[in-house]
């Protein structure tokens, strides 16, 4: 007979790996986009191929204390009452493939959003890590005084 594994155990271990990484790095914030990192990170999957190729859709902030899931509208649902996450909050999509000629301002709602939520969580001049984002979203964010 195999062992039982304690998911919740193993969760909020991976949870705390990240955390101690980000703190190790002196980064007071993480934007994570990759799929296999949010899975990681929270044990959420939803929506892994898609996002994989089109981020940031679904994204997840951390910080030492929080951790908020941003989710595709109609999908909040399957992250209710996850250990992992403190919030959940509606994705504000600033892929391509959402935005199509709209990609600018899409970039820079998605920015203003992320940058205010950073502010308040941790403060102005933040040192934020980032996952591979859009160039103009990562780009945005850097001119709201948040050091990425």
């Amino acid at each position: 007979m195999s062992p039982v594994i304690d998911l919740s155990r193993l969760r909020q271990y991976r949870l705390q790996r990240v955390r101690d990484e980000m703190a190790r790095l002196d980064i007071a914030a993480c934007v994570l986009s990759d799929p296999v990192s949010i899975r990681y990170a929270t044990d959420l999957r939803n929506m892994q191929v898609f996002t994989a190729r089109n981020a940031p859709s679904r994204y997840l902030l951390l910080t030492a204390d929080r951790s908020i899931l941003y989710e595709f509208p109609g999908c909040m649902h399957l992250a209710q009452g996850a250990e992992t996450l403190t919030d959940i909050r509606l994705a504000r999509t600033a892929s391509f493939v959402a935005a199509g000629k709209t990609i600018t301002q899409r970039e820079t709602e998605w920015e203003m959003e992320i940058a205010a939520t950073i502010r308040e969580l941790v403060g102005r001049n933040a040192r934020v890590g980032m996952e591979r984002m859009n160039a103009g979203a990562a780009l945005a964010l850097a001119q709201q005084e948040i050091q990425i």
